[in-house]
């Protein structure tokens, strides 16, 4: 089942992801949210969605919160529903997915960020006995997120891409992929030590090749960090204290590959 996307993106539209702010409480980042929002030019306001998460030990509590103040402000929500690997305290389960969606409509988008992809292995039995958890994971987030009419932002750094794109283990996965491709996005996670080149041509290459009608990345300060730097000229141990107009400049990598979708890492360089 498919449902046209209630967050159209193109070159003429473009999104922006940015990540919610943490604060002293949930409350608290909620008001804070509002207040921020009703501030933004409505130029922003035309292109932005705000990314927000939750765990499962509080009972998504942190995303329950922040619904209850994004929905009569209108504001367009990204939601994650899955981290690092998926592990249990950060996988959204899909009927509680479902119950989120169901209730709160401000929520325009699903998001997953670093949930390996990298298991490469094969099965006699084809395709379906092929794949990883977090493989089945992310078809089943694709299938909610055209149900609903919502874009997947999905965000992985290392070759996670390049093995979606050629692993035999993902061959199901990508076939979902191509099969709905308008509400997929890869993004480029700027960051790790490595593979910074492959982690940007495989995701750019997804949207080359036709599989995706979309593509994006995600700009961080560790990038910065992580390749060592603690300020102009001077190296190691490596600082989030990024100078801001390199961001211009991983946007710029992005739009000079025909990227369409951009996000903020940490939320501190945004707000």
């Amino acid at each position: 089942m498919k449902t046209p996307l209630k967050r159209p993106i193109s070159r003429e539209h473009p999104l922006l992801i940015l990540m919610v702010n943490n604060d002293s409480s949930y409350e608290e980042e909620a008001r804070e949210l509002v207040r921020m929002w009703r501030a933004f030019d409505p130029f922003l306001r035309e292109h932005a969605t705000v990314q927000i998460e939750g765990t499962q030990s509080s009972n998504w509590e942190r995303c329950e919160t922040i619904l209850r103040y994004a929905q009569p402000e209108r504001i367009p929500i990204t939601f994650q529903i899955q981290g690092d690997n998926g592990e249990r305290h950060d996988a959204v389960p899909p009927n509680r997915l479902r119950d989120f969606l169901d209730r709160y409509d401000c929520i325009v988008g699903l998001q997953i960020v670093e949930a390996s992809q990298r298991t490469f292995v094969a099965h006699g039995a084809g395709p379906e006995y092929s794949m990883g958890r977090n493989a089945r994971y992310a078809r089943d987030a694709i299938l909610i997120a055209a149900e609903y009419g919502l874009f997947l932002s999905w965000q992985l750094m290392r070759d996670n891409w390049a093995a979606i794109g050629c692993s035999v283990d993902n061959e199901a996965l990508f076939d979902a992929i191509q099969e709905h491709s308008e509400y997929v996005i890869p993004q480029h996670e700027m960051n790790c030590e490595f593979a910074k080149q492959i982690d940007h041509t495989a995701a750019m290459g997804m949207w080359l090749s036709g599989a995706v009608e979309n593509w994006g990345v995600e700009a961080q300060s560790w990038y910065w960090s992580d390749s060592g730097y603690r300020e102009p000229g001077v190296c190691m141990p490596g600082s989030l204290d990024m100078p801001g107009g390199l961001y211009a400049i991983m946007f710029l990598l992005g739009a000079a590959g025909g990227a369409t979708v951009y996000s903020i890492e940490p939320p501190k360089d945004v707000w």
